[in-house]
């Protein structure tokens, strides 16, 4: 099993394809995701490689690739299930070091 614990960000990811140097973790907000049907999201992206996780204010999820490939997959998914991924939070870290790569705000990818 593979694993990449990292201690800037407090994510732990297990599992999936880290020959890739990034990976993104992702966030969605419980009021945002009661709007469409997230479980529909959820049953149709993890069997191509997201890791989902909740807590009582979000839904998290952990992919590795870059932040393009992933919002290429996510948007026609979410999109089919009722949900505006300009209002996500995602986040592409370097798998080394943990480091901040990019970010997407409000509909853009910014670089760091």
């Amino acid at each position: 099993m593979n694993c990449i614990n990292n201690m800037n960000t407090s994510h732990i990811i297990v599992g999936g394809d880290f020959n890739l140097e990034t990976y993104i973790v992702g966030r969605i907000e419980r009021n945002l995701a009661s709007q469409g049907n997230i479980d529909g999201v959820i049953e149709r992206l993890s069997p191509v490689g997201y890791e989902f996780s909740s807590n009582e204010d979000s839904y998290e999820f952990r992919k590795p690739g870059r932040i393009e490939s992933v919002l290429t997959e996510m948007v026609p998914v979410c999109e089919e299930h009722g949900l505006d991924v300009e209002e996500f939070q995602l986040v592409e870290y370097k798998r080394n070091s943990g480091e901040e790569r990019s970010h997407y705000e409000n509909g853009r990818i910014v670089r760091s």
